[in-house]
Formats: C-alpha cells, sequence, structure tokens
C-alpha cells in the first residue's frame, strides 16, 4: 500500500525549517538607519560587532577596537544609496568643478554630520591634503594634532593614494575631512567611514578617546573612502580585505597581523566569502590580498 504525504504539507514543513534562518538573515543584513542632515547614517546605537563591526587588524587583541564603516554601507545600501555620486565614472578627476580648490583654515567653526547627529566643530590642524577637526567639548593636545598630522602627510595618505587611487574631491577644498569626536568613549568603535556622506565631501571619523590607535584607524577607514569611489557596490570582504592590507602596506607586519594570518592557516577551511568574524576571518581576508598582489605584480594591482 502506497501512502501519499499531500504536497502542500511537504511545502509547510519546508518552510517551517526555513523560515528561522531566513528571518536570521533579514535581521543582520538589515540595519537600522538614521536621516543626520539629509545623510542616511546607520544608528551607531545599533552597532553589534558580531554583525556589522570589522575589527582594526593593528590593535591588541586584549583590547578590540571595530571599524563601523560596515554598519554605515550597509544602511545607505538598505535605503537604496540616496545621493549616490561617482567621482572617477567616466574618466572624471573626482572633483565635482573645475574651480581651484579651497582649502579649511585653522580655527574655521563647521557643523558636521555623524552618525549620533550633528555636531560644533572647529578646524584646529591642516595639512594640504588633510583638516583635522575637532568637536568644540572636546581637546585634543598640539602634540598629538602634530603627530597625526606628519604620520598622515609622511605614510598614511601617500602609501594609500599610491595602492588605491588619488582621492576624490567632490566638495572642492582637496582635503580629506578628519572628524574626531566622542563616538562612544575608550574602545569599542574607534571609527568609520560613512559612504552616504561621499556625495558632499570627503569626511573620516575618529574617536577622540582611541587616539592612541588612530594612525591604523585612519589608513584602514581612507581606504574604505577611495574604494568606495571607485566601487561604492564592492563586495564587503574584498573591502575590507584592502583596508586590512592598507594598514599593512602603511606599518608593516605587527603581531596582531600574524596571529590573524596564523589563525587562518590553522583553519584553512574557512572560505573567505563567508564572515562569521572569527579571527581567521580576518586573517583570510588580508591573506586573500597579499596573495593576489604577489600574484599580480605588487601592491599596486590590486
Amino acid at each position: 500500500m502506497r501512502i501519499r504525504t499531500p504536497v502542500f504539507l511537504i511545502l509547510l514543513m519546508i518552510a517551517s525549517v526555513l523560515a528561522p534562518l531566513f528571518a536570521g538573515a533579514a535581521s543582520a543584513e538589515e540595519p537600522e538607519y538614521v536621516d543626520a542632515g539629509g545623510v542616511v547614517l546607520g544608528d551607531i546605537a545599533d552597532f553589534d560587532p558580531t554583525i556589522n563591526g570589522k575589527r582594526y587588524l593593528f590593535v591588541d587583541d586584549d583590547e578590540p577596537l571595530w571599524s563601523a564603516t560596515r554598519l554605515h554601507k550597509l544602511a545607505w545600501a538598505e535605503a537604496e544609496y540616496p545621493d549616490l555620486v561617482m567621482p572617477f565614472e567616466q574618466g572624471g578627476n573626482g572633483k565635482s568643478t573645475s574651480k581651484a580648490c579651497i582649502p579649511h583654515s585653522v580655527g574655521t567653526g563647521i557643523t558636521i554630520s555623524t552618525s549620533g547627529g550633528q555636531i560644533a566643530a572647529t578646524v584646529e590642524k591642516t595639512t594640504p591634503n588633510a583638516a583635522f577637526i575637532v568637536e568644540n567639548s572636546q581637546t585634543v593636545s598640539s602634540a598629538v594634532l602634530n603627530n597625526l598630522a606628519s604620520a598622515w602627510s609622511s605614510t598614511i595618505y601617500s602609501v594609500d593614494t599610491t595602492y588605491f587611487g588619488a582621492a576624490p574631491d567632490v566638495d572642492n577644498n582637496c582635503q580629506i575631512e578628519v572628524v574626531i569626536y566622542n563616538i562612544d568613549g575608550p574602545a569599542n568603535i574607534g571609527g568609520y567611514f560613512s559612504p552616504s556622506m561621499s556625495g558632499q565631501r570627503e569626511v573620516l571619523y575618529v574617536d577622540v578617546n582611541d587616539l592612541g590607535w588612530a594612525n591604523t584607524i585612519l589608513a584602514h577607514e581612507l581606504q574604505h573612502l577611495l574604494h568606495n569611489a571607485r566601487d561604492p557596490f564592492e563586495y564587503i570582504w574584498i573591502d575590507e580585505g584592502n583596508a586590512d592590507m592598507a594598514a599593512y602596506l602603511c606599518f608593516g607586519a605587527t603581531n596582531t597581523v600574524i596571529g590573524h594570518a596564523n589563525s587562518w592557516a590553522q583553519q584553512p577551511h574557512i572560505s573567505v566569502r563567508w564572515w562569521n568574524q572569527s579571527l581567521a576571518d580576518y586573517g583570510a581576508g588580508f591573506l586573500f590580498m597579499l596573495y593576489l598582489a604577489s600574484k599580480l605584480g605588487g601592491g599596486q594591482e590590486i
């Protein structure tokens, strides 16, 4: 005797098994977002490093710092890329107009949109290609600012733009704005780049409480800015692998880098394309880019 199970019962059983999986995927891929001065930004209050965090390679493992760029990128994508601008499309030179740039001047007050809303800040230090802007309620010593500006000019900006392309300049000031403000206190989020800001200005954010790692944060986040100007739709694992590569090209191998690489070497079955926030995942993304560079002729080839 043959027993036939109705088709709709089979479909019902399959749906009951798969529903939690789809629900979990949706919650991880659809972050909340806030409108900060007309710009779509991820809400820092919803930041969860296990879902949308990226640990900086050069920070001690016992006090990890996370990049929140992925949170902002996912929020921007979820909002369907409002105000999308691609400065280098069709051979563009990265500028919004042909006018000569007007750089920031020290002492100038400025209002900046952040993931926590708009803040009042002041330009405290400038170089030919950077303006260091500090939230008015915070204090950063001139010695710290001078050191940041020196590292930026001698290493970070020159190395990142050599390997990942010239910087865009949609706001016509020929400077990257480095906004230093109180993101969320010491540790946790160290900084971020928000792609939704790219149509208005070139800006990176650093937590005032984590300036001890600011050079690593800036090298990592500047790569995101440069990459976004050419391909805002890039796969996250490729963009993040290159951000780690940027820090490595700037500052070489450290114990943290080596530790991440060794973690993957001990678990080489882990796919670089599937991200589970383990140390091996960080090592896989970085090593893949290092592999491409070695096979294609050097860092510039990636």
